[in-house]
């Protein structure tokens, strides 16, 4: 017999899909407008893409097309070697020149209401592997309202590359 209050529980709990944006072309970047994350609390970000690039690529997270007041943290690990940097920028992702990489990001608002994103990506080429850490902080108390994932390079977000974002439900 099932638990009406567990399964209400599950009900009520989990993650709500708010986008789904599959690329059907090489793009500089990836704008989604209509968010409200003062409302919503916290997002789920993931994105599985190609650095469509003739080289490794950084990719940033700009909030409500503010380009400034951003620092992120960043570790990293390859193989032997580690690495971290205190980095005045939005760098959120990075990837291998023509490769693969998935990116995990968790976006939120601090209680002083800054915007918090937390991410860790996944790289490979065929003969190497990383992980990257990045810690964005936007010093600016808007409610972000729209996101763009942007890369340094023209055209660095390859064709079938995907970005989803879900809504933390409680």
């Amino acid at each position: 017999m099932a638990n009406p209050d567990l399964d209400s529980r599950y009900v009520r709990s989990g993650f709500e899909k708010l986008v789904e944006v599959t690329l059907t072309t090489n793009v500089t970047s990836i704008v989604v407008d209509g968010l409200d994350l003062e409302a919503d609390e916290a997002y789920l970000v993931l994105l599985a893409f190609r650095n469509s690039y003739g080289s490794a690529t950084s990719y940033a997270v700009y909030f409500n097309d503010v380009t400034a007041a951003y620092n992120t943290q960043q570790m990293y690990s390859s193989g032997s070697s580690t690495a971290s940097a205190n980095l005045a920028s939005s760098r959120y992702t990075y990837a291998y020149s023509n490769a693969r990489a998935v990116n995990e990001g968790l976006m939120m608002r601090t209680p002083d209401s800054y915007t918090l994103t937390m991410s860790r990506s996944f790289l490979w080429t065929g003969s190497a592997s990383a992980i990257f850490f990045h810690n964005v902080h936007w010093a600016n108390t808007a409610n972000p309202t729209k996101l763009e994932i942007r890369g340094e390079n023209a055209l660095s977000i390859g064709s079938g590359s995907k970005l989803m974002i879900f809504k933390v439900r409680g």
